[in-house]
């Protein structure tokens, strides 16, 4: 769904939406404005808000303790979790931003501000 956002795409009626759901979207996009489903809002909002905003608040804590360089071992104690939880975590947020690496969610976070200095 990102890259038609990113292309312009003034409306987006998806597959399942309803006969008055197409008519609603064709008046608001005839009249200039955007209209997309009720079922791709959550995406288009964190994509409007940035990378950071499609992670949990969980995943950005997380990350911030993966950015100060500290363990998995020792995140788990941190955030009263299991190591596991914590390695499903990372993975989700190298899934989420497009990381394969640590040393690149270390680099990514500071670059997108999720820890401060």
């Amino acid at each position: 769904m990102t890259a038609p956002l990113a292309a312009g795409v003034a409306g987006y009626v998806h597959k399942t939406d309803s006969l008055f759901a197409i008519v609603a979207a064709i008046r608001a996009v005839v009249q200039g404005q955007p209209w997309y489903s009720p079922r791709v809002q959550g995406e288009i909002q964190a994509w409007l808000q940035g990378p950071v905003a499609a992670l949990t608040a969980r995943e950005r804590a997380v990350l911030r303790h993966v950015a100060r360089g500290v363990s998995t071992r020792e995140i788990a104690e941190a955030l009263c979790i299991t190591e596991g939880t914590v390695k499903q975590h990372v993975t989700h947020i190298y899934r989420k931003v497009k990381i394969k690496t640590r040393a690149a969610a270390v680099a990514w976070a500071w670059e997108h501000g999720v820890v401060k200095k």
